[in-house]
């Protein structure tokens, strides 16, 4: 999911809502650039 995607959907959502889906879309981002060093894959 690209950032412009997210804002695009945040912006639908509540301000709590949207403060929680930004924090779990940068946790995702977060796992995602750790995924190929403990894979080993990229």
């Amino acid at each position: 999911m690209s950032e412009a995607q997210a804002r695009r959907l945040a912006a639908m959502l509540t301000d709590k809502q949207r403060r929680d889906f930004l924090k779990l879309a940068q946790i995702i981002q977060e796992t995602e650039h750790k995924k190929p060093a403990a894979g080993g894959q990229e």
